[in-house]
């Protein structure tokens, strides 16, 4: 990161611990040993050690994809619960 000499100092403070990554598995990867780190892919999404947030501002990202699939799969069960009452 480059900028002004009198921000640097704030930048980097900011940034500490914060690693850009090529995908969402190298986010995953690298966030599993190192859980100290947060990962942010070119998409814009967000890995840390107890969070996840989708970046990308054309399309869902992956996490927002598989957050769907996985509340339509419950809401499936639930839905295949109620059939069998």
């Amino acid at each position: 990161v480059r900028g002004p000499d009198e921000l640097m100092p704030a930048v980097r403070r900011l940034l500490r611990g914060i690693v850009v990554v090529g995908t969402l598995e190298d986010a995953e990867q690298l966030v599993y040993a190192r859980p100290g780190l947060t990962a942010v892919t070119a998409e814009g999404d967000l890995l840390g050690a107890h969070f996840a947030q989708g970046g990308s501002a054309g399309a869902p990202s992956l996490l927002e994809v598989q957050a769907s699939v996985d509340e339509a799969a419950a809401e499936l069960a639930e839905l295949a619960v109620r059939c069998e009452e």
